[in-house]
């Protein structure tokens, strides 16, 4: 994600098209990694290195970011792997709903 980010952000022209394409890839990776974590998280650990940077992006990015992304972080640590999948996935749904459609 990082690598797309920066040959984005080099873009120098075109207004906010630049702007809008960087910020419709950021949307797109960052739900993306949190929809697989939450469909792979009963079988596997998902908090690998590009989770924690969706969830980094998400804490800055959105209205309740930290919470939400705390909230998912806390679900994932369930014991029961198939209470944190249903509550993990919960938190996928506020994030959603609280993104005002920049993570949809």
């Amino acid at each position: 994600m990082t690598q797309k980010v920066t040959q984005l952000s080099n873009v120098a022209f075109g207004g906010d098209w630049s702007e809008n394409l960087l910020e419709q890839f950021e949307t797109t990776t960052v739900l993306k990694v949190l929809r697989e974590a939450v469909e792979t998280c009963q079988e596997e650990d998902p908090r690998g290195q590009s989770l924690l940077d969706a969830i980094e992006h998400l804490k800055s990015s959105i209205d309740k970011g930290e919470d939400l992304a705390n909230g998912l972080l806390k679900a994932l640590d369930k014991a029961d792997p198939v209470q944190h999948q249903k509550e993990a996935l919960r938190y996928l749904e506020l994030i959603e709903r609280h993104s005002g459609g920049r993570y949809r």
